[in-house]
């Protein structure tokens, strides 16, 4: 209907505040790789949710301008609960390193408790407050507050850095301003810190993308135009870390035979090695999304697998199941693969037991 809020889960699916007609706005999860939407959550607290944000716990933070609310959102149940009320307009939510929560309100910005909904309005410099209009905020590695703060009633539109603690107020980026500058964007809704540490926005009045260097304030035009119709949230997807991860096709068997007229499952063993933990890395909100075979199968059965040192290193591994008939293994396969998001892995070798052909090749 009308996707505003956005920001990335630790499944790497794409977390969307949609801000329908009164009283239908819904918080939607978007997977990355296909686009298939699941609805959350919907009315009750929820009506406007124009900011979303995700805690260290796993749970979705929404700002309602409609509500005047901010709600924690149980991802899997989509049960809600009031953190805290009488915000005006929390247009942009961000979690500081503490867990707080940051909301900007208009003409300042908030810091509220995560377990009290106590709130803290961060003061405001002797010399006056440059705010006028904030929407988005975000968190630099400094641990500074990056606001924008929307072009409205004859002021710049404007990129402030924020101290957390004296509520310091330093222009990083204003249009206009000066040749050197770019003059990119009008009303900065989104704002976003990518891996260099560069502040991204989005524009939703000059229909932009926009990189801003922090330190010379550099406008520099990522997209324009297109698709875009007014862009509002904005999020940015966390660079992959390469992890090394092995598994165990039929854990104690050596061939790791399958029977590809078998309708029961093919049990895979992800290994704990090394730096991974495979019983911290796999949980209830990412298991579904660890797919197997060229069909890319998801696990059957009980879908949080179930834990044990399979291969007697000491440490505690995780056995997913897969059903044979969805996994697409076929004659002439050698190796089978689990991956995420499109990403292969991990392989191990299996054995088509003689006979069991389906009629094959490569599917």
């Amino acid at each position: 209907m009308h996707p505003y809020g956005v920001a990335i889960d630790a499944a790497g699916n794409i977390i969307v505040g949609d801000v329908g007609n009164a009283g239908t706005g819904s918080i939607i999860s978007v997977n990355p790789a296909t686009g298939v939407q699941n609805l959350i959550s919907f009315n009750g607290w929820i009506d406007a949710p124009v900011a979303v944000a995700i805690d260290a716990s796993g749970d979705i933070i929404v700002g309602d301008v409609a509500t005047h609310a901010i709600i924690r959102v149980n991802p899997l149940t989509g049960a809600q609960e009031l953190i805290t009320g009488g915000i005006a307009n929390p247009s942009g939510i961000a979690i500081d390193t503490s867990g707080h929560i940051i909301a900007t309100n208009n003409t300042e910005i908030i810091s509220v408790n995560p377990v009290t909904g106590a709130q803290t309005v961060l003061p405001i410099p002797a010399a006056g407050s440059l705010f006028v209009n904030l929407e988005g905020v975000a968190i630099d590695g400094a641990g500074n507050l990056i606001v924008g703060n929307g072009g409205v009633s004859g002021t710049l539109p404007r990129i402030i850095s924020v101290n957390p603690v004296t509520g310091a107020q330093t222009v990083i980026s204003s249009n206009p301003c000066c040749a050197t500058q770019g003059n990119h964007f009008w009303n900065p809704f989104g704002v976003a810190i990518d891996a260099a540490g560069d502040i991204i926005v989005s524009d939703w009045s000059s229909n932009k993308i926009v990189k801003v260097d922090p330190v010379s304030g550099v406008q520099t035009l990522i997209s324009s135009g297109g698709v875009f119709n007014d862009p509002l949230g904005i999020a940015i997807v966390p660079p992959l870390v390469e992890t090394v991860v092995t598994i165990d096709i039929k854990p104690g068997t050596d061939q790791n035979s399958i029977n590809l007229k078998s309708k029961g499952v093919i049990a895979v063993a992800i290994l704990s090695e090394g730096d991974f933990d495979a019983v911290a890395e796999i949980t209830p909100e990412n298991v579904s999304g660890i797919l197997f075979g060229p069909s890319e199968a998801s696990p059957a059965h009980d879908p949080a697998g179930h834990v044990g040192d399979v291969d007697g290193d000491g440490d505690v591994d995780v056995v997913l199941h897969y059903r044979t008939q969805e996994t697409g293994i076929s004659d002439g396969d050698d190796e089978a693969c689990i991956s995420v998001s499109g990403e292969i892995l991990a392989c191990d070798s299996i054995l088509i037991t003689p006979g069991s052909s389906k009629g094959g090749g490569r599917r």
